[in-house]
């Protein structure tokens, strides 16, 4: 018991960490005009929307991954965590060059592909 509710702690800090990862490497690496502005040209581009949600899908399915049984709902966990965190970017002026419209769109966007990424992993393990 208390090891199957360590495994669901664990993969969902591996999952938040794998995103951490996979974002800062996409900001570094990627788009490197984001280290010159605070908003860029495009910022809502498809491009942008598409790299943000690998992002978060691969985060979803490492969680998925690493709890090994009910993947759909562990990535939801995750998707929950990073819908918190975005609703206190949303409250407080962290970026105001940002739109709200783009942050509301962002909310959809990140919640469902960290799911998917937990439904996919359902999948392979045929359990959907």
């Amino acid at each position: 018991m208390i090891g199957s509710v360590i495994r669901s702690i664990l993969s969902i800090i591996l999952g938040f960490i794998t995103i951490s990862i996979t974002m800062l490497i996409r900001i570094i690496e990627l788009d490197p005009r984001l280290r010159s502005s605070p908003r860029y040209p495009g910022e809502l581009s498809i491009g942008h929307l598409l790299s943000v949600a690998a992002c978060l899908f691969i985060g979803g399915f490492i969680t998925a991954l690493v709890a090994k049984r009910s993947e759909r709902l562990h990535a939801l966990a995750l998707g929950i965590v990073i819908l918190v965190l975005d609703i206190a970017n949303i409250v407080t002026p962290f970026n105001p060059h940002q739109d709200d419209y783009e942050k509301l769109f962002r909310l959809f966007v990140e919640i469902t592909t960290v799911e998917m990424g937990g439904y996919l992993m359902a999948i392979l393990r045929k359990k959907v």
